[in-house]
């Protein structure tokens, strides 16, 4: 009876643990409450139309995939991955059909407010095109940097895919938010008669403008990204791989210089992107985090 009793409670004890490691950590609840907007604003403007429906299919997909596994888990990694594609090509879908109001005459008066006039218009035409094209691959490097890190993480321990992915997702989480609160698109798009010089360039600088026309979301502005992401990542890896920043800091200095001279974002997106960096480290207090290699 007494050998019965202690195995009963240490069933009860793993069952216990493993509950608790199936919490929904910050980036999954941002997501979830996102996507959860998002659901409910698609069935109340679109009415019970395949858009609202697809999205509630793909969000109700990632909320039991969450429920089912386990922070730190290679699972959990995909899922959070999975969502950040979902949310980045589905946003402008989400923005159109909900008939958000659009900021960019906002996001130029910010500029001209803070800097005379914005760099992306007052910079135009000054960069040659084998400059352009280093000022591409150095955009571009911010999807190497993002899937190094990712990639790493899948044969790392639990601990560290925890870690990294607390800190990166929840950025992406902001991100998210910003793009749905403040939807604007690039000013090379929007202000097309402010932008009469061209960016000129190679084959990078033709790669990179296919990818963004192609790929990026159309009301991508606010806040960027690129640095809101890369800002966390070499925080991140300052603390637990600085080698790693010793290789990157001079594609992201590019990445930074690329996205005004390529005419991409604002001033002030940039600001935000590494205010909102700022805010994400503080949330995810990754400085008081310890892994293991």
């Amino acid at each position: 009876m007494s050998h019965q009793m202690t195995n009963r409670v240490q069933g009860d004890r793993h069952r216990e643990i493993e509950s608790r490691d199936r919490r929904w950590t910050l980036p999954e609840q941002l997501f979830a409450a996102l996507g959860g907007c998002v659901v409910l604003a698609l069935f109340w403007r679109c009415g019970s139309d395949l858009r609202a429906w697809s999205a509630a299919g793909l969000w109700g997909t990632y909320c039991f995939g969450v429920m089912r596994t386990s922070p730190g888990s290679r699972f959990r990694l995909l899922m959070n991955y999975f969502a950040v594609w979902v949310y980045y090509g589905g946003s402008s879908l989400a923005i159109e059909a909900l008939d958000l109001p659009r900021h960019e005459e906002q996001l130029l008066r910010w500029d001209r407010a803070l800097f005379g006039e914005s760099p992306a218009i007052a910079w135009q035409g000054i960069t040659p095109g084998w400059i352009n094209d280093l000022l591409s691959a150095g955009y571009l490097s911010y999807h190497v940097y993002l899937h190094w890190v990712l990639a790493e993480s899948l044969w790392k321990t639990n601990d560290w895919r925890k870690a990294y992915g607390m800190a990166i997702f929840t950025a992406f989480g902001v991100g998210f938010i910003g793009y749905f609160a403040f939807p604007a698109g690039d000013p090379r798009v929007v202000f097309p008669d402010l932008l009469r010089s061209p960016v000129e360039g190679g084959n990078l600088t033709q790669l990179n403008d296919w990818i963004v026309r192609n790929f990026a979301a159309r009301y991508d502005a606010f806040p960027s990204l690129h640095i809101l992401v890369t800002t966390v990542l070499l925080a991140c890896d300052w603390r637990w791989k600085r080698t790693r920043v010793w290789c990157m800091i001079i594609p992201t200095v590019w990445m930074v210089a690329s996205t005004l001279l390529l005419q991409l974002h604002f001033a002030v997106d940039l600001l935000a992107g590494a205010g909102l960096a700022i805010g994400v480290l503080f949330l995810t207090r990754f400085r008081e985090i310890r892994i293991n290699d």
